[in-house]
C-alpha cells in the first residue's frame, strides 16, 4: 500500500531529525495498541454489529512544552473491522425487505490517522521513575477503501472485493474525518531518564459514522463506532 510506505518513510524521517543532539525538548514515541470496537447500524436492516480484532501503530514525537505539559503528534496505522447480517440483492431482483438476514458481512477498515495531542504529567512519588500522563486532542483520520467478504448461509464467499465507505458527516472528500481522542498512561523511566516505558489506555471517539451503500446492499446502512484500546510504547 502507497500509504504504509508513506507511513514507512515518514517513520524514518522522523528518526533522522531524532538521531540530532539537541533533543532536550524532543522526545520519540514508538507505540502499539489493541482495540475493542463499539459498532452500531441501522437494525431495521441488518442483525447487531460485532467486531473484529483491531490493532495500531503508531510514530509519535513529543515536544515538551513545561515540566508538566507536552504536544504529541504524529502518525498512526489503524485496522479495525465489524461482522453482522444483511440482505444480498441480486442484480436486477426486487428487493424485499422481509428482515431475513441470510448474509453474512465482514468488513475491515485501515486508516491513517494523524493526532494533535495536549498531553499532561501528574507525578508519582517517585517522580525520577515514573510519571503519570492524561492526552486529550482531536485526530485527522483517512480511510482507504474497505475489505468487504459476503457469505450465503452455506458459508461460500459470493464477494470479495474492496469497496468505498462514506463518511457522514463528512468534508468535500467522504474519506476525511476526525476523532476525538483521549489516553491516560504511565511512563517507566530508564536510569538515564529519556528512554522510557509506557502503558496507556486509549478512547476514540468519530463524530462521522459510515455509510454503507453497494447495489447488493439495502439502503442507508449506517455504521457507528467508538473504539477503546490499550498497548505500550517506548520512548527515545
Amino acid at each position: 500500500s502507497p500509504f504504509f510506505l508513506f507511513f514507512l518513510l515518514g517513520a524514518s524521517f522522523i528518526t533522522s531529525l531524532f538521531s540530532q543532539k539537541n533533543t532536550e525538548r524532543l522526545y520519540l514515541h514508538l507505540n502499539a495498541h489493541t482495540f475493542y470496537g463499539y459498532y452500531s447500524g441501522n437494525l431495521h436492516h441488518s442483525s447487531r454489529l460485532n467486531f473484529l480484532p483491531a490493532f495500531s501503530v503508531a510514530v509519535i514525537p513529543e515536544f515538551r512544552i513545561t515540566r508538566k505539559f507536552s504536544l504529541v503528534s504524529g502518525a498512526e496505522w489503524f485496522s479495525h473491522g465489524t461482522k453482522f447480517s444483511s440482505y444480498y440483492f441480486k442484480s436486477g431482483a426486487p428487493a424485499i425487505y422481509d428482515k431475513n438476514f441470510d448474509f453474512g458481512y465482514s468488513l475491515r477498515w485501515n486508516e491513517m490517522v494523524f493526532p494533535i495531542l495536549f498531553r499532561s504529567f501528574f507525578e508519582g512519588k517517585m517522580r525520577d521513575r515514573y510519571k503519570y500522563f492524561f492526552d486529550a486532542g482531536p485526530a485527522m483520520r483517512f480511510v482507504l477503501p474497505a475489505a468487504c467478504i459476503v457469505t450465503d448461509v452455506s458459508g461460500k464467499t459470493i464477494f470479495n472485493a474492496k469497496v468505498v465507505t462514506q463518511l457522514i458527516p463528512s468534508a468535500k472528500n467522504n474519506s476525511l474525518g476526525m476523532y476525538f481522542q483521549l489516553a491516560w498512561g504511565m511512563e517507566f523511566f530508564k536510569d538515564d531518564l529519556r528512554r522510557a516505558f509506557n502503558f496507556s489506555i486509549i478512547v476514540k471517539y468519530p463524530p462521522s459514522r459510515f455509510l454503507f451503500e453497494e447495489e447488493f446492499t439495502a439502503r442507508s446502512l449506517f455504521i457507528s463506532q467508538v473504539h477503546a484500546g490499550i498497548g505500550c510504547g517506548i520512548r527515545f
